[in-house]
Order: C-alpha cells, then structure tokens, then sequence
C-alpha cells in the first residue's frame, strides 16, 4: 500500500512538480483536518459515535447539548447551549451557524442578568449558512433555515423559512 502511494506521489511530482507538491499538501491537509474533527468529536461527546462536528466550531455549555443520531455541525458554528440545546436524528448545521439560548434582560439596570431558554430542533432539520436561531425556538421535523435567516419564533415542521426575522416561504409537503 505505502509503495503504491509513493509511486502516485513521485509520478505527480515528476510531471507537473508545483501542482503536484500542492495536491499532497492539500491532501495531506485535510486528512489533518478531518482527523482533528474527528478526534475532538469523540473527546467532547464520546457516547455519540456518529455526529461530524468541525474542528473549528465552538460548544458553549455542552453538558445541555443533547444530539442525535448522524448530526452534522460545519465549520465555525457557535453552539451556545447554555439554557439547553436538543438536536433529532439528521440535523444538518452549515458554515458559520449560531445558535444561541442565552441573552441580555435589558429591563434592569446595568450589569445586565442573562435570561434564555432552551432552543429544540427536529429530525432531519437543515440550518444553512450564517443562520442565526435565538433562545426558546423550536424548530420542526424535516424544516428547512435558509442562508443567513434570523429565526426568533418556532418554525413548523416541513417549513422552509428564510429572511431577517424568518418568514415561511413554504411548507413541504411529506
């Protein structure tokens, strides 16, 4: 096997020297980067041996994360779930995703207390890119986030919502 791949590699390098020497850093990149995910995966949630979680994410409160089965969280998300965070089977959460259950009460005087509740989201669920979901949201089974939406109220299940706040664009039928 080692010697299949050094004579790939010696091929590649032979024939076209910089893109060759290019190819294996990226190649050699990512597998570094999908065995940091991975490894850092099963350190934080070692019972669940089938969620992705990037690398780069950040997990605030993770003792109030619950998962389930074949999550998905991509790269530079924020998961503050410090009030609690339930994900069903299948979420899908794209780059750059915040999903937050904490907030400021604005009401008081200043140092301002946290307030927030608990955000739920639903079997086979899909969060796109830059999406941000605030505290004591709910979102349905088998919804769909749209790029960059501000979800503030719950979302039903086979929705499709997009906009700042989220509107319902519309409903899938199941």
């Amino acid at each position: 096997m080692a010697s299949g791949i050094k004579s790939i590699v010696k091929s590649i390098l032979r024939h076209q020297p910089m893109t060759g020497v290019t190819r294996v850093a990226m190649g050699l990149g990512g597998l570094c980067g999908r065995a940091a995910s991975a490894l850092r995966a099963a350190a934080l949630f070692p019972q669940n041996r089938t969620l992705v979680l990037h690398w780069s994410s950040r997990i605030k409160g993770k003792e109030k994360l619950q998962l389930g089965e074949r999550v998905i969280i991509g790269t530079n998300c924020v998961i503050g779930a410090v009030y609690g965070v339930t994900f069903g089977d299948d979420v899908r959460i794209s780059d750059g995703v915040v999903i937050e259950t904490a907030g400021l009460d604005f009401s008081g005087e200043p140092p301002y207390r946290h307030r927030g509740a608990p955000i739920m989201i639903g079997k086979g669920a899909w969060i796109g890119t830059r999406a941000v979901i605030l505290s004591g949201v709910t979102i349905g089974a088998g919804a769909v986030i749209g790029a960059h939406a501000l979800v503030v109220r719950d979302v039903p299940a086979g929705a499709i919502v997009a906009g700042q706040p989220a509107e319902v664009i519309r409903v899938r039928q199941s």
